[in-house]
């Protein structure tokens, strides 16, 4: 195989996945195996892998002394590894042997121990880096250069070539802002330039020689210039003590102030919405909590009590939807993105449905309400709290635990009980809507035990925002599913885009 044809077919390749395996130095990975797909690696006839991705997440690393010479025993063409994830370890540094990797465009340093913000300089060397993840380490409590911006601008400054960082996309509006980050705040380098000493004359013993000299020492030569006075208005007007001359005291003109203040307003105006739903889904939510005691999940099904009636629930969906507009933010998944989840269950007919994260109950209503008759919906929810109140909701609205059974669990404990505890064989639906980083580990989940039949419907909510990039990217290259993304927006706002992902499942292949 040439390297051309290397390069054009292991991009495709799965990756070589050493994660979960409690490593805590790099020659364990000699030792052990790596993890195994739905595909196969493939190996060269030396017995190396041929991939170009190295996964190293959820281990114990501290240090990557002897990569370089591990990765060449592993990888046919180590110089070619262009994804290395390295999350979730006890990395403190950002170990130089990553930047002799040129061909490297995505790496991982998330959950570490990284407490230098500078360490980041290190990978500016790289050419092709475009995605990089540093969220969740120390660092991110670091100021950086200035107490009211946060670690981004900086990593923007140094690493100008990337275009994801912490799975965030890097916009115009970012670049813009950390270009007058960086000028406000990182000073350029001045050269000092020594001036040669004098050229020592001979004293003699000529008296005129003599005061020639002792004029030479006391006055510029020529051609030099006489210090001038600084100008009154850099001039403190106590000079220090001790001080022979004027002090330079440096002040910042209102007008350079000014000329930033267009900046501000344009970033205010353009992300007004994601502000409107930080005061409310974060700062009031909070206060509320703390003033009253209750989440705010409990307090919606106070309000639900007293205003809806028992055993309809369409008006206690209502009912949390005029809450969710009128009182607290919710955060549920809404009239528009029900409407559509409704339709689909009701075209799909599933006989069983899956749904992880329950939340409040207000999607489960939906699904309950559209199902067939003798359909069964299964509902997981890993917060016990969360899942008291949904289970009253559920109640409430006069579904039996025949329909609707709640599981108080995680979505990876549950998955693989399914069918030895729940008599769940086949989901024919499953609805993903806990957390959206979780969704591409739980979807491999169903795979590997089986329980998404042929034709079976994948339905991913917050695929947008706040998105789940890699359960797309893998939804769409693994061959195993028929994709389709319904475009909406968060609930009362709607100018902040956020789709529910169709997947259809064609089979194992």
């Amino acid at each position: 195989m040439s390297r051309q044809d290397y390069m054009n077919t292991s991009v495709q390749e799965p990756p070589l996945d050493y994660s979960f395996r409690s490593i805590h130095v790099i020659q364990d990975l000699l030792s052990e195996e790596p993890r195994t797909g739905l595909r196969p690696l493939r190996h060269s006839k030396s017995g190396k892998s041929l991939t170009q991705s190295l996964w190293l997440n959820n281990n114990v690393l501290n240090d990557l002394r002897d990569f370089s010479h591990v990765v060449s025993l592993l990888l046919e063409h180590p110089e070619n590894l262009a994804w290395i994830d390295l999350s979730f370890n006890d990395l403190t540094s950002i170990d130089p042997v990553l930047t002799t990797f040129f061909n490297l465009s995505v790496l991982y340093l998330h959950g570490n121990s990284i407490q230098r913000l500078g360490e980041v300089n290190k990978l500016a060397v790289l050419p092709r880096l475009r995605s990089l993840t540093l969220h969740g380490n120390p660092i991110e409590e670091e100021k950086g250069y200035s107490p009211s911006l946060p670690h981004r601008q900086y990593v923007l400054c140094t690493l100008p070539r990337i275009t994801t960082f912490d799975f965030s996309g890097v916009t115009k509006a970012d670049r813009t802002t950390a270009e007058v980050w960086k000028r406000m705040n990182i000073k350029p380098k001045k050269v000092r330039i020594k001036q040669n000493a004098l050229p020592e004359l001979q004293v003699s013993g000529d008296s005129s020689n003599s005061a020639s000299i002792i004029e030479s020492r006391s006055s510029p030569p020529q051609g030099f210039l006489a210090p001038r006075t600084p100008p009154p208005f850099l001039c403190s007007d106590r000079p220090q003590a001790g001080a022979s001359s004027p002090v330079l005291v440096g002040t910042m003109s209102p007008a350079i102030a000014l000329a930033f203040l267009p900046l501000v307003v344009t970033l205010l105006v353009r992300y007004r919405h994601y502000f409107r739903l930080l005061v409310r889904m974060v700062l009031l939510r909070s206060l509320r909590d703390c003033l009253s005691g209750l989440r705010i999940e409990e307090r919606a099904f106070s309000y639900v009590l007293t205003h809806a009636l028992p055993g309809d629930p369409s008006h206690i969906l209502t009912t949390l939807d005029h809450w969710s507009s009128h009182c607290e933010y919710l955060g549920h998944m809404g009239p528009v993105k029900g409407q559509i989840l409704m339709r689909l269950v009701e075209e799909r007919a599933p006989a069983s449905v899956l749904e992880l994260g329950t939340h409040c109950g207000y999607s489960t209503l939906l699904i309950a309400r559209a199902l067939p008759p003798g359909g069964r919906l299964l509902t997981v929810e890993w917060d016990p709290r969360m899942a008291a109140v949904a289970e009253k909701l559920i109640r409430l609205a006069g579904f039996d635990e025949r329909t609707v059974e709640l599981i108080v669990s995680s979505s990876e404990e549950v998955i693989p009980c399914l069918r030895t505890q729940y008599q769940l064989n086949r989901a024919d639906m499953v609805l993903l809507a806990h957390r959206p980083r979780c969704y591409l580990r739980d979807l491999q989940l169903l795979e590997a035990h089986a329980l998404l039949p042929a034709g079976a419907t994948v339905l991913a909510d917050h695929v947008l925002f706040p998105g789940a990039p890699r359960f797309l990217q893998y939804a769409k290259s693994c061959g195993r599913y028929r994709c389709r993304l319904h475009h909406t927006g968060l609930p009362d706002f709607p100018a902040i885009k956020d789709g529910i992902a169709q997947l259809t499942y064609t089979g194992p292949g």
